[in-house]
């Protein structure tokens, strides 16, 4: 009976702390951070994932790890990551990541099957409100202080939709039970999170739910039928999936468009390094060369007028080649392949991981810790429990200290990142010269994020340091190199008066993005500085007839300016003209 009641209450325990540790990952958000959605929920994540493994390591007599082939793949691969992760070193996050993850996916092997089922209710309730607070949102009820309509407790649609669409099929729960009442509250919240996906306009969304729902329903209610009405149910899927890609890309045109763009340039870098990859930071620090070589060679482009400042490829197994190489991507394949191999049936975890895995080909799951989580849920759940080994108390012991310490290292990357964000506000407030020297201490204890560094180099720009500024700026091309980096430069020596640097990196941000009027800008100001007057008139008529994407102030002041230029360069030929006939 004791024995009994300690489990329960053991249970009850379990099921709490897993629940706060679903709000925060999903919900939190804290403006103590300069990212103040996503890192905070990254943050939850490692934590939540640090107290979860020291409770079940501390709590349970019987902890075991598996030798199974999921396991061995799983642990294989993410060793893999933790090694290239050290080699360009990015901070404890990309460090503590692989392991908290799979911390989570051991946690979640233990749990009793009652208890995984508590999980799965915690799972759809939530996404239910995640729903709820989206459309909420799209009727102007709650103010999401964003450009776009419905982002829920995330940053853009994209987290939004990949929230729910990665939950949905957990509501499918419900549709087994022979109770009226659970099966009339699984429609509801199905149809309330298919609403929500809809408004938030997210086309990876909307292909996930209906890919894992047309899978579903072909599984359960045409798995055991004759091989003839199988042929017709694939072949009336697949014609309605054309459709509606046809119509998905047709409603976002420009949006597709330009990903065939990005996932191109994608292609050709992981062509220079196929094996292996960039590391960690290969993407953003290769990808706006890239672009900015394609339009070089493709001034004429159609994409010219779609060109954007790309931080992601839009397809996280392209993200994942580009920084691991084909090996990583590979390793990654060889863990899903054996999750359904290993199965003798479908269970909610493997269409979990398919939405997931739809998601993914035409957006970035993975950048969400929430994703993360349920994909180590998915993955538990869905395989076999044989090869158990229980760990012995040294292990335990092991695993313990090195999870308390990476929450200690955790604590002082918040602590980092608390104070840069004090820095960042008091400097909007115009105290950027006083600031200096508390940038400088941060500096000297940086925490591997490249967005400091960027952010130092732009305070130090404000205050004229321009030398320090690009020694600074320099040092975060390693990790990031992009548009914005570009212009920085270029201001930099503009401000030196090393005109042929300036004109160097303006012609770089140009080359990235053709459709930006700045860079455009510099250039007209590095002549107007040489006093080439005939390239200033050529670079104002390019300015005056370039087209606009989307109109600004910047803009505005920018045409204005020039146009002023223009009209005096005009009448100013006029005179001489005048002065010739006379």
């Amino acid at each position: 009976m004791k024995h009994i009641l300690n489990r329960n209450i053991k249970d009850i325990l379990y099921t709490v702390i897993l629940s706060v540790f679903i709000v925060c990952v999903m919900f939190i958000t804290l403006d103590i951070f300069q990212d103040s959605v996503i890192l905070t929920k990254w943050y939850a994540f490692l934590i939540g994932s640090s107290v979860f493994g020291i409770l079940m390591l501390c709590s349970r007599t019987v902890f075991c790890i598996f030798s199974d082939k999921i396991t061995l793949c799983l642990l294989i691969f993410l060793s893999y990551l933790l090694i290239r992760n050290i080699n360009l070193y990015l901070g404890i996050n990309s460090l503590y990541s692989p392991l908290a993850f799979f911390v989570l996916f051991l946690c979640f092997r233990n749990l009793s099957t009652k208890l995984n089922n508590r999980i799965v209710i915690v799972i759809v309730v939530l996404c239910f409100s995640q729903s709820i607070y989206g459309i909420l949102q799209y009727c102007e009820v709650f103010n999401n202080y964003s450009r776009f309509k419905v982002v829920g407790s995330y940053d853009n649609p994209s987290g939004f939709a990949a929230c729910l669409s990665a939950s949905f099929p957990y509501c499918f729960s419900f549709f087994n039970t022979k109770k009226p009442i659970l099966l009339f509250t699984g429609v509801i919240i199905s149809i309330l999170i298919i609403i929500a996906i809809i408004l938030s306009g997210s086309r990876s969304g909307i292909l996930s739910i209906i890919i894992v729902s047309m899978l579903y329903c072909g599984y359960k209610r045409f798995f055991c039928c004759s091989k003839l009405i199988k042929q017709v149910w694939l072949c009336s899927g697949m014609f309605v999936l054309i459709a509606i890609g046809i119509i998905l890309f047709v409603i976002k045109k420009d949006s597709a468009v330009g990903r065939i763009l990005i996932w191109s340039n994608t292609l050709e870098l992981i062509n220079d390094r196929p094996l292996l990859g960039y590391g960690p930071c290969g993407f953003t620090a290769n990808y706006m060369s890239a672009q900015a070589v394609y339009f070089e060679n493709n001034s004429e482009s159609i994409y010219s007028q779609l060109a954007d400042n790309i931080i992601m490829p839009f397809n996280d197994y392209l993200f994942i080649a580009v920084k691991y190489g084909i090996i990583g991507l590979l390793m990654c394949l060889v863990v899903a392949y054996f999750v359904f191999k290993e199965s003798d049936k479908l269970e909610l975890g493997h269409f979990c991981i398919i939405s997931i895995g739809v998601f993914a080909c035409f957006s970035y799951p993975l950048r969400y810790p929430y994703v993360l989580f349920l994909l180590a849920y998915s993955i538990a759940i869905s395989s076999k429990k044989i090869g158990m080994h229980n760990l012995n108390i040294m292990v335990k012991t092991l695993l313990t200290g090195i999870l308390i310490i990476g929450m200690y290292m955790l604590c002082l990357d918040i602590r980092f990142e608390s104070k840069w964000n004090i820095l960042v506000e008091m400097s909007v407030l115009g105290k950027t010269r006083t600031l200096i020297p508390e940038y400088n201490k941060l500096y000297k204890i940086w925490n591997y994020n490249p967005s400091f560094l960027y952010n130092y180099a732009a305070v130090l720009n404000k205050a004229s340091d321009f030398r320090t500024s690009n020694a600074v700026i320099k040092e975060c091309i390693k990790y990031v190199n992009d548009y914005d980096i570009q212009i920085l430069l270029a201001n930099n020596y503009y401000n030196l008066n090393d005109l042929s640097l300036a004109e160097k990196y303006y012609m770089n941000a140009s080359n990235m993005c053709p459709n930006r009027f700045i860079p455009l800008y510099g250039l007209f100001l590095v002549n107007q500085k040489r006093g080439d007057q005939k390239k200033c008139y050529e670079l104002a008529s390019l300015i005056l007839n370039k087209p606009i994407k989307t109109m600004s102030s910047t803009i505005k002041n920018i045409k204005r300016e020039v146009y002023v230029f223009n009209k005096s360069k005009k009448a100013i030929n006029r005179l001489d003209e005048r002065n010739e006939e006379n």
